[in-house]
């Protein structure tokens, strides 16, 4: 017997994932603004975990890979938001569990949402973080665009922040437009 999954599942678990592209994130209905996707989410979430996890000489690449598999369970449970979660019981372990039983690439998978879930590594801690400050940004960038309501998330998000960096990126993000980037690159003046 073969020590690898066969193509088939592997492509399958593919697919699944494609799901992430066209899942929307919940809880914009609640905010009254924005669309995000769960994949743009966990792609710029990997990116934060990475420059923390190199801040703090942390191993950048498990941070990534934690980033990049911590919401795959969303393609059977979907994105339950805050406010849902008080209500529904997501079964993200089970679903994890499901995932991996027949593909051996993907045995990891339960023991990186446990792992995430319980911030029980440096990489861990450092995801859980980025995952809020990506909200944050996103937040942001919903403030700048007229969302007065975004401010309120906004405070509510910071609260949760736990490391020192992210606290300090957090309030740098702040301060500024979240346009002002390109603008600066261009000298535009404002």
């Amino acid at each position: 017997m073969s020590k690898h999954s066969s193509h088939n599942q592997i492509v399958a678990f593919i697919f699944e994932t494609g799901l992430l592209n066209r899942f929307k994130r919940s809880g914009f209905d609640f905010l009254g603004t924005g669309n995000q996707n769960i994949s743009s989410h966990s792609y710029r979430t990997a990116i934060i975990s990475y420059i923390l996890a190199e801040r703090l000489n942390a191993d950048s690449s498990r941070a990534v890979l934690l980033s990049l598999f911590h919401d795959i369970p969303e393609t059977r449970t979907g994105d339950i938001n805050y406010f849902q979660k008080h209500y529904t019981e997501k079964k993200e372990m089970k679903a994890a569990e499901d995932i991996a039983e027949n593909i051996k690439e993907l045995s990891l998978l339960p023991a990186l949402i446990l792992e995430f879930n319980n911030g029980s590594s440096i990489e861990a801690e450092i995801v859980r973080d980025a995952d809020i400050l990506e909200l944050i940004f996103t937040l942001k960038e919903e403030l700048d665009s007229g969302n007065k309501q975004a401010e309120i998330w906004i405070k509510n998000s910071l609260k949760r922040l736990k490391l020192i960096d992210s606290i300090k990126i957090a309030e740098t993000a702040l301060s500024v437009k979240s346009y002002d980037w390109w603008m600066d690159i261009l000298d535009i003046q404002r």
